[in-house]
């Protein structure tokens, strides 16, 4: 169900008088309470609809031409109890060629809607100018210019893509439309590739990504549930469920906004191809940007689709400018046909005889078609070929094209055959680096002087940080780059602030009351005083409510005289105090600073109470002489009076500390804590080291205390003197802590110690086998190992497919050879149709032999039946022309010559047919 207010209205259908005097409900409150918030919108839709009913016009049939196919309809689709006032048709001369041409009548349409926030749609006339469209689409509509138009076409009957291929497909689509900020012109009708399209846009929608602009151009007589979208000023649901029993389709609920063309007729299409095919022209004569000379490119998508499909891509080739055509390899039907086509033809649409007849065989079968028209589809084809370098085919898993999206930008650089500079403008409207990288800046290519420098000043001022990077690299110097006239136009350049959050703000500003009231209404509870209890169980809400109360009398008071105004200010500042805090509950947005907000609340909580038992005790003091209000002979000093609120300040300042104590203490107490526990996990290793830090520090020190100390030293000192003098080398001797082991326990320790290396080196190869990175790389090893295999299988099966293609189209040309042979043997020979059925069964009883059986099992029953009643015939023709031989040996000598050689023939062409089946 499309529209979020389905059961929007005032009165219901059907009101009386004292019904209208009964309680209102709450939902009639509420929308009288909210009811100035949408006066703006309100005023704005009836200035977009008056514009509208100026603008459009629809079509109705005027006058009833009765159909030859069915006498209960008219030439518009419609059934003739459908018109209402309209005499029918008497005149039979009429009918015939008003199948097509029926009498229709321009006038203003009385229903269209704008479906807030959800979908926007209109309904046109078929001829309608592609001016107003785009005004209606960019003034009313408010959407913003495309940088890039793509069209999609395909088949209107549901089909199946393989999966992989319509996850490509989708993802493509969705990335060129969001990086490029792209409008997408669909059929509209949730059939077909229309429908893969929703799909697609389906599974961007639930990732709650950006909002793709995807215009539907459908017929108006081929929507069902018409009477759905017929209305004024109401909001209309729409039920998207399609009828299986109808041939009318539903709108696809996933497309932002729809152009129903009508031209009058029910039921059949067609009345949106001259409409769309104006309004894709309109576009790409619009700017993309007022620093960018270009214009909006377009570019048509073809996903599976039937015959009219290669028309409409000869149309969009023959265009001026030429529009590049992007066809997704294995959809099916026509994009597989264009692609074969694309794949196989030479320059100037040429093509080699045996695959002509292959793909007219093709072209029978995918369309059911006869040889004439297929023959007509194939000169329509070979035309498309003429100017195949517009034509871009995207083969999945292809080393050119990845993803759907690079071929179609790469289409449009390569069909808008523009120079380097233009193709570098264009991908810096799209904000498309990588397309730069990858085919603009590629070795040979020739760069105007002083190109780059002004790319690098669009890119400055349009913001593209890539792109200033990218031609940093190319050679741009921002030395040379940087003149005063370029710092001069960079620096008066200005792009005004987005306007947006200021409305925001403003309409939250204005309507808050009405936001909160709202908030009181719209809960549970069914009684008022239920739903006030309900709301200020809530602290926040209690809070809230006090300060608002308190920020009420403070202006009231603020706006007294002295000496209230002086109390209202400092109500101010103290109720400013409690909204700073306020904003601590907005940081629980954040995923950081949120839960520190609650640590913030249960640190303090517990400790306020015990700091404010410790503060009930009286501490007494005697005050200095010099701090007492007295003089010495006991007469008070006047003091000026006390500025109104000072105390407050101290009061404020005892709170602060008081937090702020509790808040160091406790945190200090966490940090205690923490650090705790991080060592006690570890405290078994802390305790080995330090134990051996320990030892190794006592062991290396001398034995004697100090001062005895020195004869220690001095021993060591003597100790290194006769090393030296006896091996005139110093002293090699290890003095460190060992343990004196035997050999046997020695050769354990080693044993231990390989262990310990083997169990270290086992646990590093099983952590990196474990990784996240090595488990990535062996699995698209693997994934590449098994799409290789893939492709080999791929190829094999394409082959034979191609092989036994070939082999059939050679034996349908064989049969109708052998069948042309054999009606021409019949009319030389002059052998009746009843002979040769006599030889044809006189076959069939004596053909039971096993040479017969097994030269039978190449061949289907009938065609070997026919093959060897061929040979029969031969047989009988060469006994016939034996007879004919002598008899005109006879006769004549003059016809001797022409005998012996239709005998020869006879026999070389029996002979070679026999020849021929027992090969078989």
């Amino acid at each position: 169900m499309w529209g979020p207010f389905p059961d929007a209205g005032n009165v219901r259908p059907g009101a009386t008088g004292n019904q209208l005097d009964a309680p209102r409900p709450l939902n009639w409150t509420i929308r009288k309470l909210c009811h100035a918030a949408f006066l703006p919108s309100v005023r704005l839709l009836k200035a977009q609809k008056s514009w509208i009913e100026r603008a459009f016009s629809k079509r109705e049939c005027v006058h009833i031409i009765v159909s030859t196919k069915d006498p209960h309809r008219c030439c518009c689709g419609r059934l003739i109890g459908q018109h209402v006032g309209l005499p029918p048709s008497i005149s039979s001369n009429q009918n015939d060629k008003s199948e097509r041409l029926f009498i229709s009548k321009k006038k203003n349409v009385s229903h269209y809607f704008l479906m807030l926030l959800v979908h926007q749609y209109v309904r046109v006339s078929y001829d309608t100018k592609p001016d107003l469209l785009l005004h209606l689409m960019t003034k009313e509509w408010q959407l913003e210019l495309p940088k890039l138009l793509i069209s999609v076409h395909g088949g209107l009957q549901n089909f199946e893509l393989q999966p992989k291929l319509k996850q490509v497909f989708g993802k493509g689509l969705i990335k060129a439309a969001m990086t490029t900020g792209a409008w997408i012109f669909t059929g509209g009708v949730n059939t077909g590739v229309i429908r893969h399209v929703g799909d697609a846009l389906k599974d961007h929608a639930s990732k709650s990504r950006g909002k793709i602009c995807t215009i539907g151009i459908a017929p108006w007589g081929i929507v069902e549930n018409q009477e759905d979208l017929v209305g004024k000023d109401v909001v209309r649901p729409y039920q998207t469920m399609s009828n299986p029993l109808s041939k009318l389709t539903v709108l696809n609920s996933l497309h932002s906004h729809f152009i129903l063309a009508d031209n009058g007729t029910t039921g059949k299409y067609g009345a949106e191809v001259k409409l769309r095919r104006q309004l894709e022209k309109h576009i790409s004569l619009q700017k993309i940007n007022t620093r960018i000379g270009q214009g909006v490119p377009v570019v048509a998508l073809i996903v599976e689709g039937g015959p009219n499909v290669i028309s409409i891509v000869l149309e969009y080739l023959r265009d001026t400018p030429p529009v590049p055509v992007v066809v997704c390899d294995g959809s099916g039907r026509a994009s597989d046909i264009l692609a074969f086509g694309h794949k196989y033809s030479e320059e100037g649409g040429l093509i080699n005889e045996s695959l002509r007849d292959q793909l007219l065989v093709t072209i029978q079968k995918t369309f059911t078609y006869s040889r004439t028209q297929a023959q007509h589809l194939f000169i329509i084809l070979m035309e498309c070929m003429k100017k195949k370098e517009l034509i871009t085919v995207f083969r999945m898993g292809s080393e050119g094209h990845q993803d759907i999206d690079l071929a179609i930008l790469t289409a449009l650089l390569k069909g808008a055959n523009a120079s380097a500079p233009d193709q570098l403008s264009l991908a810096l409207a799209w904000n498309r680096v990588d397309i730069a990288r990858s085919q603009i800046f590629i070795y040979g290519q020739q760069w105007p002087v002083g190109s780059l420098e002004q790319a690098m000043l669009d890119a400055l001022v349009l913001d593209r940080v890539d792109f200033v990077k990218l031609l940093i690299e190319n050679g741009v110097s921002m030395h040379r780059f940087l003149t005063l006239s370029r710092l001069e136009e960079l620096y008066n350049t200005r792009h005004g602030p987005s306007n947006t959050l200021y409305h925001l703000v403003r309409d939250v500003k204005k309507h808050i009351l009405c936001v909160c009231v709202g908030q009181i209404l719209m809960s549970e509870p069914g009684k008022l005083l239920q739903k006030v209890k309900v709301w200020l169980q809530e602290y926040w809400n209690i809070t809230d409510l006090m300060a608002i109360l308190i920020f009420s009398i403070g202006m009231v008071l603020r706006l007294q005289d002295p000496p209230l105004m002086s109390y209202g200010r400092v109500i101010y500042c103290v109720n400013i105090i409690y909204w700073y805090i306020r904003l601590l509950d907005i940081f629980g947005v954040n995923k950081y600073l949120g839960p520190y907000v609650m640590m913030i609340g249960k640190m303090t909580h517990p400790r306020v109470r015990s700091h404010c038992i410790n503060a009930d005790r009286c501490c007494l003091s005697l005050a200095p002489c010099g701090q007492n209000i007295t003089t010495e002979d006991g007469t008070i000093v006047p003091l000026p009076p006390c500025k109104t609120g000072a105390w407050i300040v101290p009061a404020i300042m005892a709170c602060y500390l008081l937090v702020a104590n509790i808040l160091l203490v406790n945190l200090l107490i966490a940090v205690f804590n923490n650090t705790f526990f991080e060592v006690k996990s570890i405290s078994n290793q802390v305790w080995k080291f330090q134990r051996y830090q320990l030892i190794m520090t006592f062991h290396e020190r001398p034995v004697l205390p100090p001062p005895l100390i020195i004869f220690s030293h001095m021993t060591m000192v003597l100790k290194h003197l006769c090393c030296r003098w006896r091996k005139h080398d110093d002293d090699e001797r290890d003095f460190g802590l060992k343990l004196f082991i035997t050999e046997d326990e020695l050769k354990k320790v080693h044993d231990f110690e390989e262990q310990c290396i083997e169990e270290y080196f086992r646990e590093k190869d099983d952590r990196f086998n474990s990784s996240n990175d090595e488990r990535i790389r062996v699995t698209s090893e693997r994934v590449e190992n098994m799409a290789m295999r893939l492709e080999e299988v791929n190829e094999r099966e394409h082959f034979m497919k191609a092989s036994l293609q070939t082999v059939d189209i050679r034996l349908a040309q064989m049969e109708e050879l052998i069948g042309r042979m054999a009606v021409a043997l019949e009319r030389v020979t002059g052998v009746d149709r009843g002979e040769v059925n006599k030889v044809r069964s006189r076959t069939s009883s004596d053909c039971t032999d096993t040479n017969y059986i097994l030269r039978q099992s190449s061949f289907n029953s009938q065609e070997g039946n026919c093959f060897f009643c061929y040979v029969r015939l031969c047989d009988l023709f060469l006994k016939k022309i034996i007879h004919q031989f002598f008899s005109s040996f006879l006769h004549s000598h003059s016809s001797v010559l022409l005998s012996v050689f239709l005998f020869f023939g006879a026999s070389w062409s029996l002979s070679g047919q026999i020849r021929l089946g027992f090969l078989i």
